[in-house]
């Protein structure tokens, strides 16, 4: 999760400068608008999926943790 609120952090950083440079009339809005999408597509689709994974593993480990008990 870590590294996802990392790169999230790098994109944002990229889309304010991209903000500036918009302001300034260096840049056009549909690069902001691509710095967005990777911010949807990447950082928080990894989130989910890694939220996801980790309540798999956790329930994984509880049968586990019953299948053993069992025996």
């Amino acid at each position: 999760m870590r590294q996802t609120e990392i790169l999230k952090g790098d994109i944002q950083a990229g889309l304010d400068k991209t903000k500036a440079a918009i302001d300034n009339g260096a840049a056009l809005k549909s690069n902001a608008n691509i710095l967005k999408a990777e911010m949807l597509k990447k950082a928080d689709q990894r989130s989910v999926e890694l939220e996801a994974n980790r309540k798999a593993y956790c329930e994984m480990l509880g049968l586990l943790s019953i299948s053993l008990s069992m025996n």
